[in-house]
């Protein structure tokens, strides 16, 4: 962990994530007609420590070995 955050720091994640954020919120403007029961409709801000999460979830994918990617 320790390594990995000489390289995903906290700015760079907050970076990340106000990035992703901007997008969402730029493509559901852009496209206020989605369906009612859309994944989109269920969107909310995504936080630092979700991306840590997801990075490091991401990472350990790749680190432990399954016989399938259903089992991780």
């Amino acid at each position: 962990m320790d390594f990995l955050e000489l390289f995903l720091t906290d700015e760079l994640l907050e970076h990340i994530a106000d990035q992703t954020n901007l997008y969402a919120r730029q493509y559901f403007e852009a496209h206020p007609d989605s369906l009612p029961h859309s994944r989109g409709n269920a969107w909310k801000p995504v936080t630092v420590p979700e991306l840590k999460t997801f990075f490091g979830l991401t990472f350990l994918t790749g680190y432990v070995k399954k016989p399938s990617l259903e089992l991780n």
